[in-house]
């Protein structure tokens, strides 16, 4: 009885810790510092933190290779960051705070999805179906009304950007980016495990996709378009694609608004946005040093070369390049090399749904100005590479057996 207790109150912990996360600075309450989310991060840390203090004895604790290569890669990086921070003088404190919670953040939820990795992938699919339903609310009363939390960039330019969703995100890059992750995630958890009621669950994921899709026109995010296209292009069998294309059609067709929302986003492409991004790029690899500039200090690069084809841009819009930036050309190769070893070994062992995932993490990062402090990619990262180690070490088992 004691033991299914601790359980539940793993379960409230990690519910609790996922949505914190999902949330985000989107909600404040009274005042900016105190944002509700993080009282649900807290509290799921601390439920965590307990179990793994009562449960788990550090020398029967075992871990992959891969999984610990990818956690000295983050120490390596953490203290690489904070040390040049420091040799440069530039210490931002809120910054500085953010980042000791955000890689403690990064080390439980990789030490607690090792320790329980079912569980983890559990949790994070419920979470993120329920946190969908939640999303799709708020969107539409975003675009019905024109009213926003106050974390939203759209208060900027409100004759603009009013009725364009971007829920507890700061634009709506972001909220399509972990838009894009749900889907991606809760697909492969369909995919990979027995579920009850399976009919329920493809029906409440397909009508999910339908929104997620139904999104990415209204707010013009071609990136997470392609990767929801694509993605599921590769996945779902013919019959689905064909009933999930005529539906999207029927939503587009027999709504106005949807109507035209979509025809601004397959008729008006923003060249420049694209111009800029290259050249962000470009400038990060011409004027990067070895240990790169501290953390999230991409802004320092940029406007030191005050290059005029940025247009007063001082944000990578890239999860690589900002990794380069902050953390220098080692990191960066390490970060870069590692990921495509791991993607070839999926291939190896025949998992190239999985391997893909590699590919569209950092895709869908390139539509987000900054990726840093956008927790819940974090969250994803850790459950595709417990998924991708998952299914490498069944590989081998069922190897070892053909024997």
């Amino acid at each position: 009885m004691l033991l299914l207790n601790r359980k539940r109150l793993l379960d409230i912990g990690l519910y609790s810790l996922f949505f914190g996360i999902f949330l985000g600075g989107g909600i404040y309450l009274l005042n900016t510092a105190l944002i509700p989310s993080r009282l649900g991060i807290l509290s799921g840390l601390l439920f965590i933190v307990f179990y793994i203090s009562r449960k788990v004895e550090i020398k029967k604790f075992k871990v992959d290779i891969y999984t610990k290569f990818i956690m000295l890669l983050f120490v390596f990086q953490f203290f690489i960051n904070i040390i040049v921070t420091i040799i440069h003088s530039d210490v931002d404190f809120t910054k500085f705070i953010q980042y000791i919670v955000l890689y403690s953040l990064i080390f439980l939820l990789i030490v607690y999805a090792i320790i329980d990795k079912y569980r983890y992938l559990k949790s994070l699919y419920y979470t993120s179906m329920i946190f969908m339903f939640i999303l799709m609310i708020v969107t539409y009363w975003e675009i019905t009304t024109g009213n926003h939390f106050s974390f939203s960039k759209t208060y900027e330019m409100a004759e603009i950007y009013s009725y364009m969703p971007t829920a507890f995100y700061r634009n709506q890059n972001d909220m399509m980016a972990i838009i894009s992750f749900i889907i991606i995630f809760n697909l492969l958890y369909i995919k990979y495990y027995n579920l009850k009621s399976i009919f329920i669950h493809k029906l409440i994921f397909s009508l999910q996709y339908v929104s997620a899709v139904i999104l990415s026109f209204i707010t013009e995010a071609r990136l997470a378009t392609l990767t929801l296209g694509i993605f599921m292009f590769i996945n779902l069998k013919l019959l689905y694609k064909i009933l999930t294309f005529f539906i999207i059609s029927v939503v587009i067709l027999t709504n106005q608004e949807v109507y035209t929302f979509s025809e601004r986003f397959f008729m008006q492409f923003e060249g420049n946005s694209d111009l800029i991004r290259l050249n962000l790029i470009l400038d990060a690899f011409k004027n990067i040093s070895i240990f790169g500039y501290g953390i999230d200090n991409s802004d320092l690069l940029y406007l030191s070369l005050n290059d005029f084809k940025l247009m007063g841009i001082v944000n990578p819009h890239n999860y690589l390049i900002e990794i380069l930036i902050n953390s220098g050309y080692i990191i960066f190769l390490l970060f870069f090399l590692l990921s495509t070893i791991f993607a070839f070994i999926l291939i190896y062992h025949k998992s190239f749904i999985l391997a893909s995932t590699v590919f569209f993490y950092y895709f869908v990062l390139m539509a987000s100005s900054s990726s840093i402090f956008l927790y819940p990619h974090y969250i994803f990262f850790v459950a595709f590479l417990m998924l991708g180690t998952d299914k490498i070490y069944k590989s081998k088992s069922l190897n070892y057996l053909n024997k």
